[in-house]
C-alpha cells in the first residue's frame, strides 16, 4: 500500500522519517500534516477542594499520568520515579494515573506500588471521559508522560491545551509535539532522572508557570481547521 499511493500523509515526522528510513519511501512522497486538539481541552475556573476529585479519593495536589495501562504508557517508570521524590521531599503529592485497566499489566502494575509501599498514595482512575479529563488536566500539578512510544500523542496535546506544565521523554515525537511546553529526560525508563525532573519542577513556581505559559501558546499550533485545511490543500494537487 506504501508503494501504491500517491501520496502518504503522517501524522508527525518521527512517522516521517520511520517511513523514509526503514521503508525506503522517497521523502517527497510523504506530508506532515499534525491533528488538531479537541476545543474542549482548556483552562478552566479551578474550586478550592473540589468534590468531584474528592469522590475520586483524590485528596489535595496531584501528579498524573494519562494512557491505558499497557507496557507502551510505562506507567512503571512514573511509580518508580514516584517513589524516589516521595521518599527525598516527602511530600503529600498524591500520582494519580487516568486510563483504561482492563489488561494484564495492570495486575504487575498494583504489585509493584504494593512491593513500595505506595498504596496510599498512587490511584488507578481507569477509563475517564473527556469531562473527567479536563477537570484532572487543570488540577494537576503537572503530566509526567513516559511513555516509550508515539506516533502524535493526544495527551501531550490535550494537556498543553489545558496550561499543564509537562514532563516527558525524548523518545519518538515527544519533543517534536511538546516543543517548549516540557521538561525532558533523556532514557524513557530512567526513573532516577525522571524523578530529578519532577523535583525541578515542584520546587520552581516560576519554571511551572513559564512552562504552562509555553504550553497555552504551543497547543495553537494544532487546530482541526488547520489539520483539515492541509489536507485539502493535498487532495486539491491531484
Amino acid at each position: 500500500m506504501l508503494n501504491r499511493a500517491d501520496l502518504i500523509i503522517t501524522v508527525s515526522n518521527y512517522i516521517r522519517n520511520f517511513l523514509i528510513d526503514y521503508f525506503n519511501i522517497a521523502d517527497h512522497r510523504i506530508r506532515t500534516i499534525y491533528n488538531g486538539i479537541d476545543e474542549y481541552f482548556m483552562p478552566i475556573v479551578k474550586q478550592n477542594n473540589p468534590s468531584h476529585l474528592r469522590q475520586k479519593d483524590i485528596k489535595g495536589r496531584f501528579i498524573l499520568c494519562v494512557g491505558n495501562v499497557v507496557p507502551v504508557k510505562n506507567q512503571e517508570t512514573a511509580i518508580k520515579a514516584y517513589k524516589l521524590l516521595q521518599d527525598k521531599l516527602k511530600t503529600d503529592y498524591m500520582l494519580v494515573i487516568a486510563g483504561g485497566i482492563n489488561y494484564p499489566h495492570f495486575q504487575q502494575l498494583q504489585r509493584l506500588v504494593d512491593e513500595l509501599q505506595l498504596r496510599n498514595s498512587v490511584i488507578f482512575l481507569g477509563y475517564q471521559s473527556k469531562q473527567e479529563l479536563r477537570e484532572l488536566y487543570n488540577y494537576a500539578e503537572m503530566l509526567v508522560h513516559p511513555s516509550l512510544h508515539e506516533g502524535l500523542s493526544f495527551t501531550l496535546l490535550e494537556a498543553m491545551a489545558c496550561g499543564l506544565p509537562i514532563i516527558t521523554s525524548r523518545a519518538t515525537s515527544n519533543p517534536e509535539v511538546a516543543g517548549d511546553a516540557a521538561l525532558y529526560y533523556a532514557n524513557p525508563k530512567d526513573f532516577d532522572e525522571l524523578a530529578f525532573r519532577m523535583e525541578n519542577l515542584l520546587e520552581s513556581s516560576d519554571l511551572r508557570a513559564r512552562i504552562s505559559a509555553n504550553a497555552l501558546l504551543r497547543a495553537r499550533q494544532f487546530s482541526w481547521r488547520r489539520c483539515v485545511q492541509e489536507t485539502l490543500a493535498v487532495y486539491d494537487k491531484f
